[in-house]
């Protein structure tokens, strides 16, 4: 609170050089930090407790730290894979302390796609595209549950927490590249866990030859290889059930026709969906007719489809 009496961070002559390195390939982990002084003693305002020193940036791995009051610290990393627990507590005295924290970094997971046509068959060949990616990062104090919090001796005021908040940004599309399945299934992505402060989530789209397009989204959490199913209609198929009043082709007169379907994730049991009852989402467009939205599954024939003239 802004009218709360003065707390000075107490200081000192240590110093204290931080090496962090990541707990899955030790490389050096680049990351926000909060330094931590457990314990601090207390003054004429305030109890004794645990008291955030300082956030700076550890770049490739390092960060140091001057001015330090001797006692115990402990580190708080913002780039450590979500719900993961902190490095225990360690010694600052003396001139120079030299500190390596294996930190819990984000693991990665491979993300999987199994594509079924009508006749229950897997798609073979195809060509997937990138979607884009796109992230949110949480803001605000998100005191680590292990702090013993200083508090007023007087007991009158209470401290705020800020909680929460966030941002989110995103990337276009990629290129399609030419992908093959292996028994049935296509590896389509490697994501990395969710870090403390910030999630992802990415978009991918299989386009079988000759086939309506698949659409995938994955979201970072925890590192679990996933696999999705989708399934996918002949566009030949498509393209002759959509029909204009006279019986000609829609598609021939310049039809857009446009259709998908969205993956659906098998669970851990490795069950999968019902495929069959997956929706194929179809949309037609064309000058001088109404625009027709229709859904297709794949448990039942395709029914043709007249458009129908729009009424000046």
């Amino acid at each position: 609170p802004k009218d709360a009496p003065p707390d000075p961070i107490q200081t000192g002559d240590c110093s204290l050089a931080l090496a962090l390195l990541s707990d899955v390939d030790e490389k050096p982990l680049t990351t926000t930090l909060e330094l931590w002084r457990l314990d601090e003693p207390g003054n004429e305002h305030w109890t004794a407790g645990d008291r955030r020193i300082k956030t700076l940036e550890a770049k490739d791995g390092r960060a140091t730290v001057h001015g330090l009051a001797a006692g115990r610290y402990r580190v708080h990393a913002y780039a450590q894979r979500d719900k993961s627990k902190d490095p225990e507590a360690f010694a600052v005295a003396g001139a120079s302390t030299d500190v390596t924290l294996a930190l819990p970094a984000p693991r990665r997971f491979r993300v999987r796609l199994r594509v079924y046509d009508q006749a229950g068959r897997f798609v073979l060949r195809g060509h997937k595209q990138s979607g884009g990616a796109s992230s949110y990062s949480r803001s605000g104090d998100r005191t680590p549950d292990w702090v013993e919090r200083r508090r007023l001796r007087e007991g009158v005021l209470n401290q705020s927490i800020t909680i929460g908040g966030g941002c989110g940004c995103g990337g276009g599309r990629g290129a399609r590249v030419p992908a093959e399945s292996v028994n049935g299934t296509f590896e389509m992505l490697t994501m990395r866990e969710s870090e403390r402060r910030r999630s992802w989530s990415r978009t991918w789209y299989l386009h079988p030859e000759d086939g309506t397009k698949v659409s995938l989204y994955a979201r970072s959490g925890t590192a679990r290889d996933r696999v999705f199913v989708g399934v996918t209609l002949p566009l030949t198929e498509l393209h002759d059930a959509i029909r204009l009043p006279d019986g000609s082709r829609a598609i021939d007169a310049g039809a857009r026709i446009r259709a998908s379907s969205s993956a659906v994730l098998v669970g851990e049991d490795g069950l999968e969906p019902a495929w069959r009852k997956l929706p194929i989402e179809i949309r037609v467009s064309l000058r001088g007719y109404a625009d027709l939205k229709f859904e297709h599954t794949l448990d039942g024939p395709l029914e043709d489809r007249t458009l129908v003239p729009n009424v000046e």
